[in-house]
């Protein structure tokens, strides 16, 4: 499916708003944050089901109408919102680190995100506060390096790319180092999760 670039920059502009509300005051908004969590997981899905279909407005339909279904459902299943947490926590670093530092290929890195969500899902039962913020603080600052880094492939030069729903994901690997990449990432989560933790 070819996505307009207008919609590519508002993606990138839109993940790095959330993501730094999501870094440095998650534990606060973090009911608002899983709902936003599962509209953007309902509206993807819809958006990945309907690619085939040439009609505009039925993936239009299809990516709302899941949006908003995934967002009421994690909205009312908030209570397990730390089990969730700590999914996100681990999925996150495993594809940070899979993609950044590893550049591994795809089967191996769902393997690694797989296996990390578990071991954050885990973790969470035993330190529900901290792994909430730590979360918010690892997901939202990864939100702004992915979108910072689609912004950069946007101002590239490349004026006659077309961008797709496969192709978005490989603008995330600039010719910038991984390494670099992966301590700004450490760096925000580290900065959004002090200052969550002077928040009461």
């Amino acid at each position: 499916m070819i996505i307009d670039s207008s919609l590519v920059t508002l993606f990138a502009l839109l993940n790095v708003v959330f993501g730094v509300v999501a870094c440095f005051f998650g534990y606060r908004v973090f009911r608002q944050y899983l709902t936003l969590i599962g509209f953007l997981f309902g509206a993807t899905l819809g958006l990945a089901l309907t690619q085939n279909n040439p009609e505009t407005i039925i993936k239009v339909i299809a990516a709302l109408g899941l949006g908003i279904l995934f967002g009421l459902i994690f909205f009312w299943l908030w209570r397990i919102a730390v089990l969730l947490a700590g999914l996100l926590l681990g999925a996150v670093v495993g594809f940070m680190i899979s993609t950044q530092l590893l550049r591994l290929d795809q089967t191996t890195t769902t393997i690694i995100i797989i296996v990390l969500a578990v071991i954050g899902a885990l973790l969470s039962f035993a330190a529900a506060k901290i792994i909430i913020k730590l979360s918010t603080a690892v997901t939202g600052s990864a939100l702004m390096v992915i979108g910072g880094l689609v912004l950069l492939g946007l101002t590239s030069g490349n004026t006659t790319r077309v961008y797709t729903v496969d192709n978005l994901a490989t603008m995330t690997q600039t010719n910038t180092s991984g390494i670099v990449i992966l301590i700004i990432w450490i760096v925000l989560a580290t900065f959004g999760f002090l200052v969550q933790s002077r928040q009461r």
